[in-house]
């Protein structure tokens, strides 16, 4: 009697277990009975294919599925490789369903997916120039299960916008070779930032309430010296046929397209290798749009440099 009680209470505990592990999974152990699988092959859109900007740091997919309340109900994890990947749910025939999908760089501390898998909250504190903060983001509001087996393709945008400082590379060289180079930067961006993403429904919210700052990085464009005495800069932002150097970049959580936003101002915080700051440029009324970028464009850099001055002003910005 007691052999067999320990043997029932041994198959309970097992089968207790394997129920937990499979609902930790967050995968099927076996397809309900009426249910279909629904595979989803995702891509993302980059904004380019150079170093900076080109998605390849968003690796790390998570995909959701929720019921027509918005409530999850499977949740799949994936891995993007060149831009691409996939993840299948086992949904119900006839049933109607939201999906939200979510890329990222696995190595970014800067998001959170909220515990009910409904929002993405975003941190803004760390460096500027820091492409591992990419991310890429897409709802799909509604879709009922057929009868069969089913492959539907989903493109990936961010809810972001990059704000990028850049420079003519003859500019940059002049600064380069001068007595006080700038070897790292980082920028300033006014209260109003949005930090929270409604996966749901790609709505953002939560602005913040203090100015945000992006703490000084290392230029992402690096500059060698050629045995001919010229320079070779790489990675170079490419802009309507011309090359630029990149001084400074980073991203904005910014509100469905086709909106354009506005930034009350930016201020670009430039500092040379001993880490003594040398100028501040600000730029007042910067545009940013959601999966664009912002690129300001920096004029007679070397000259405001020279002139020693605490702060300059720059005045031109384009979303491109």
């Amino acid at each position: 009697m007691s052999r067999l009680s320990d043997h029932m209470i041994a198959s309970a505990i097992l089968a207790l277990a394997l129920l937990v592990t499979a609902c930790a999974g967050g995968d099927d152990v076996q397809p309900a009975a009426g249910s279909k699988q629904v595979t989803f092959k995702v891509r993302l859109d980059g904004i380019d294919s150079r170093a900076l900007s080109d998605g390849s740091q968003a690796t790390r997919l998570e995909a959701v599925a929720y019921d027509a309340s918005g409530k999850a109900v499977q949740v799949r994890s994936g891995l993007m490789t060149d831009l691409q990947g996939s993840v299948t749910f086992n949904l119900v025939e006839g049933v109607t369903y939201r999906f939200a999908f979510w890329a990222q760089s696995p190595s970014a501390t800067c998001y959170t997916l909220s515990n009910d898998y409904t929002a993405v909250a975003v941190d803004y504190s760390g460096t500027a120039n820091d492409d591992s903060r990419d991310a890429f983001f897409q709802h799909i509001d509604s879709y009922t299960v057929g009868a069969s087996t089913a492959m539907q393709a989903v493109t990936l945008v961010r809810p972001l916008a990059q704000v990028d400082f850049v420079v003519a590379p003859d500019e940059w060289e002049r600064v380069v070779r001068s007595t006080s180079p700038v070897t790292a930067t980082g920028f300033t961006l006014p209260a109003g930032l949005y930090t929270r993403l409604n996966l749901l429904t790609g709505e953002v919210s939560a602005p913040t309430s203090q100015p945000v700052s992006l703490a000084s990085a290392p230029v992402p464009t690096v500059s060698t010296l050629q045995p001919d005495g010229s320079y070779r800069h790489t990675p170079m932002l490419v802009l309507d046929g011309s090359q630029y150097v990149w001084l400074s970049m980073g991203y904005v959580l910014a509100p469905p397209a086709p909106s354009t936003s506005m930034l009350s101002q930016v201020a670009l915080a430039m500092t040379s290798g001993t880490a003594k700051a040398i100028t501040t440029i600000a730029v007042p009324s910067v545009p940013y749009k959601r999966n664009r970028r912002t690129v300001i464009v920096l004029s007679q850099l070397a000259s405001k440099l020279q002139a020693g001055a605490p702060q300059v002003n720059e005045t031109s910005s384009n979303i491109r």
